[in-house]
């Protein structure tokens, strides 16, 4: 295992400017500029918030230089490899579960560039330990809070996936939970159009960023068109870059994908077997999931991104779940 991380931590060197060019990924320069400014205490022009956080905290990391664009990949080593050392040694994932970890390919990958992904990952599977092991509303609001600075999106789908876990499986403070139910209820009915708009500005931009015009784009409504085409674009989230084979990269991460979905299946059906609604619960949980997102997102590099945390994280609440139903069986 030693060896293991080892090798992982040579990721960075391995990546960046010899796998690919470190500006295939041009955002790692936004991290890198804004952590060395915190690092030298000369700030530069504030960036968004969503760079100024994950920045700030690299910053605070304890590697001594910060000199080139691999830098804060072997600071997002250093950090998945801590986390892994750490529910490796209190028996929370075994030692097949620690490689898959450190070694999935896009794990593998998106830890080795100077980007907030990692970050984002490592904040996810807290949030996925905390709802499982039902560590309580505080705690688990401060991580998804932690996540809202780094990653919105993602925190707005685990807010609703911990809120619905309580209400529907722990089933503790059952008034308490009703009353928000109806108070999100009433809100989403008072503020509808508002939500709708911010949902369509958000789509709007990802669709300008994937092909630089607005053309063929359309807004969502509440209309079965609107709810049939969201099928489709959660087929494109799920399938993505089928649809677009032209690299060996592209050839590769389908691949991966089939075998992560494969996994998840796996676990689902030992679930389902332990707790016929728990699996309900997290397959409804996996297709609303893929509907946000599908809906949302156009370009395969982006969808990439956002699908690893995403599918690693329901990957490892199954993994928790079946663990502990095996364990309480």
């Amino acid at each position: 295992m030693l060896c293991a991380l080892s090798f992982s931590a040579l990721g960075p060197i391995l990546i960046n400017n010899f796998v690919m060019d470190w500006g295939f990924m041009p955002d790692q320069a936004k991290y890198f500029k804004q952590t060395q400014s915190f690092r030298h205490l000369d700030f530069v022009e504030p960036e968004k918030i969503s760079i100024v956080i994950p920045s700030a905290f690299f910053s605070f990391m304890p590697i001594p230089l910060l000199e080139t664009i691999n830098s804060i990949g072997f600071i997002n080593k250093l950090i998945l490899g801590i986390l892994t050392i750490l529910l490796f040694h209190k028996k929370i994932i075994d030692k097949l579960y620690f490689y898959f970890l450190n070694f999935f390919p896009s794990i593998y990958l998106y830890s080795s560039l100077s980007l907030k992904d990692t970050l984002v990952l490592i904040i996810s599977l807290m949030i996925a330990y905390n709802i499982v092991m039902h560590r309580g509303y505080i705690l688990n609001i401060l991580t998804i809070i932690a996540l809202f600075f780094v990653k919105m999106l993602n925190a707005v789908i685990f807010i609703s996936i911990f809120y619905f876990y309580n209400l529907l499986i722990i089933k503790k403070a059952k008034i308490f939970n009703i009353l928000i139910f109806f108070s999100i209820l009433w809100y989403a009915i008072f503020y509808y159009d508002d939500m709708l708009n911010l949902y369509n500005k958000y789509r709007f931009t990802f669709y300008f960023e994937a092909h630089n015009t607005f053309e063929g784009i359309y807004r969502v409504e509440f209309s079965l068109i609107s709810f049939l085409n969201a099928f489709k674009g959660a087929y494109s989230f799920i399938a993505s870059p089928i649809l677009n084979l032209d690299s060996y990269f592209k050839f590769f991460q389908v691949i991966e994908n089939l075998f992560i979905y494969i996994y998840i299946s796996i676990l689902l059906y030992e679930l389902y077997g332990i707790d016929k609604f728990k699996s309900y619960f997290w397959l409804a949980t996996i297709i609303l999931t893929s509907l946000f997102y599908g809906n949302l997102i156009f370009d395969d590099g982006t969808i990439a991104r956002y699908r690893f945390v995403i599918l690693v994280f329901f990957n490892f609440v199954l993994f928790l779940e079946v663990k502990n139903a095996k364990k309480n069986k």
